[in-house]
């Protein structure tokens, strides 16, 4: 039995780079769907206000995302303690005028 990989070696970082130039909204969601292993359906059900909390000028990292899978429709948290996934949506709601 042969095992299948989504990616070969090196292209998530090809992925990566070209989005980084291209559009940091899609690099943002990429990279957190890299990290958290999240199917790309529920990633785009997912809401800012479900990452972060803002407080006043102030962004803070939630430090888990609870949600309902569309696919199986089981209850699921997704914990974010990887310092990188917070740098990176960090980076990007720096980038936006949320």
């Amino acid at each position: 039995m042969s095992t299948v990989f989504p990616f070969r070696p090196g292209e998530v970082d090809s992925i990566l780079d070209y989005l980084k130039k291209k559009n940091m909204r899609d690099f943002t969601w990429f990279f957190l769907g890299c990290n958290t292993a999240l199917r790309v359906s529920d990633l785009l059900n997912l809401k800012i206000g479900d990452v972060v909390v803002r407080k006043g000028d102030k962004w803070r990292i939630r430090p888990q995302i609870h949600l309902k899978e569309k696919k199986t429709e089981k209850r699921r948290t997704i914990y974010l303690s990887n310092p990188s996934v917070e740098y990176r949506v960090c980076l990007f709601l720096m980038s936006t005028r949320c």
